[in-house]
């Protein structure tokens, strides 16, 4: 047998360097491309969730080529499993322990200031070796990474990435196309570790969680002390309210407090109707009367919502003076808290 060393390889004087490689997880059923709406798809988690699904092939959904289908169906369940879409931000912290439930999966969380640097890497190292996928929550407005193979040992990360707010990144679910992330580990961040977990819940079960959680943030309202507009329950539209109507009274010459509110309020209302809408599925002995009342009252409501939109973009009342302007928007949103705190009286008989 013929021994090679590093002496004959490099001769005497030189080291042997750690060979470095790339590993990466491939999902375990074909994807199809990516078939649902580039715009709005704004919250990260859920899509995020969205892609998880798909790499671990459970999408019970196929193409005739036996590929899983990947549109927003799961986006819309999981943006109401995790509460986004009965909200404005996500204060206080989203549950997540359902969404993953769901799967039939648990997960763990570590936070990165616990560990030293080399600890982290070495930790999203084995368990992407083992075969776990890990997902990295930054603290900072950064992607969050559904983390999938590494290079360098895991000092380079190769995965999906989501951001709330970045419509177009969230939807590009693609596991042929990567994002690799150098330096991920020297940002604190969250690390979810994912495992099978012995208890699964069902559609139905995470619908009607969804729902009666949902409904007690929309009826309980809080709102975040630095910012009126963030937080949860009908509360915001009478903040808004107020703010807009103090702009009228200085005749600000702009209209302030839209962005990026106005586009909250329309996806999460269109997503919170869509999921009400898989409801008469989902959960077939729901009171159908009241399950069609609550979906017509959000779809007023996303109605109403775009009509603000196409005033704040000047697509409307182009020719009207922006206090007109803003008291049109004051009339809209008073509407929206109506028909939004009629809907979920409604919702609540039922659950």
């Amino acid at each position: 047998m013929l021994e090679v060393t590093g002496e004959k390889l490099f001769g005497q004087n030189k080291k042997i360097r750690r060979a470095n490689y790339e590993f990466t997880l491939l999902p375990y059923a074909e994807v199809d491309r990516y078939t649902g709406t580039g715009w709005p798809r704004s919250m990260a988690f859920p899509a995020m969730m969205s892609a998880l699904k798909l790499f671990l092939g459970l999408e019970e959904k196929k193409t005739g080529k036996g590929r899983q289908i990947n549109n927003d169906e799961e986006y819309i369940l999981q943006a109401a499993i995790t509460t986004e879409s009965f909200r404005f931000s996500s204060s206080p912290p989203i549950p997540l322990e359902d969404s993953f439930l769901l799967y039939g999966y648990t997960y763990e969380t570590l936070k990165k200031r616990e560990y030293g640097e080399a600890e982290i890497v070495h930790l999203a190292f084995e368990e992407i070796r083992k075969g776990y996928p890990v997902i990295i929550q930054p603290e900072s407005y950064s992607d969050m990474i559904l983390a999938l193979g590494f290079s360098y040992e895991g000092e380079t990360l190769r995965g999906l990435g989501f951001l709330d707010g970045d419509d177009k990144k969230n939807s590009a679910v693609c596991f042929n196309h990567l994002k690799e992330y150098t330096d991920w580990y020297k940002e604190d961040c969250t690390i979810l570790k994912i495992r099978p977990s012995d208890c699964r819940i069902s559609k139905k079960e995470a619908a009607v969680r969804a729902l009666r959680r949902g409904c007690e943030l929309i009826t309980n309202s809080r709102t975040e002390q630095t910012n009126p507009l963030r937080g949860h329950g009908t509360d915001i539209y009478l903040n808004w309210i107020y703010l807009l109507e103090k702009d009228n009274g200085v005749r600000n010459a702009k209209i302030d407090h839209m962005f990026p509110y106005i586009f909250i309020l329309y996806e999460n209302k269109m997503r919170l109707m869509e999921f009400l809408q898989m409801c008469r599925v989902l959960v077939p002995d729901m009171n159908a009367e009241i399950l069609e009342e609550a979906i017509a009252d959000y779809d007023s409501i996303c109605n109403r919502s775009k009509h603000i939109i196409r005033i704040f973009m000047n697509e409307e009342m182009e020719d009207r003076k922006v206090n007109e302007k803003r008291t049109e928007i004051i009339r809209l949103l008073y509407e929206c808290k109506e028909k939004e705190e009629q809907a979920v009286n409604c919702l609540r008989t039922e659950l």
